[in-house]
């Protein structure tokens, strides 16, 4: 089954596509956030064409294991995700995923879509057994 990975950030949203038969994921695309928000459009769209079963997003603890500020702001956005199109959606901890990412590619670009895969990547090695 397809699964879609999200890191959700400040100003941007990264996505990542990945399938549980072959336990593999990818970068697929970062979605910047406007003045008005959110562009609801562009992530429809993409859940639209990729068909998931399940959205994966990242849960942004503090090292300590407690919840960070952001989280109410993506519990929030999970729950209007979940209200705008009728899906199942996921946490996996996030913590150090950005780090990861950045050590990943040094070429300077944003890497939120990076971020998104290794957290689909973590999601999909605790719940896929070959």
């Amino acid at each position: 089954m397809n699964v879609i990975g999200i890191d959700y950030g400040v100003s941007k949203i990264g996505v990542a596509v990945g399938n549980t038969q072959t336990s593999s994921s990818s970068p697929l695309e970062i979605i910047t956030k406007t003045k008005s928000g959110i562009n609801w459009p562009q992530l429809e769209a993409i859940i639209k064409e990729w068909k998931p079963q399940v959205v994966i997003i990242g849960q942004p603890f503090n090292m300590d294991g407690s919840e960070s500020e952001m989280m109410k702001e993506v519990k929030l956005f999970a729950d209007i995700l979940k209200e705008r199109i009728n899906i199942k959606i996921e946490f996996f901890d996030e913590r150090l995923t950005s780090f990861e990412a950045k050590q990943m590619d040094t070429s300077g670009k944003p890497i939120d879509d990076l971020a998104a895969k290794i957290i689909l990547d973590g999601w999909l090695s605790n719940n896929v057994h070959t």
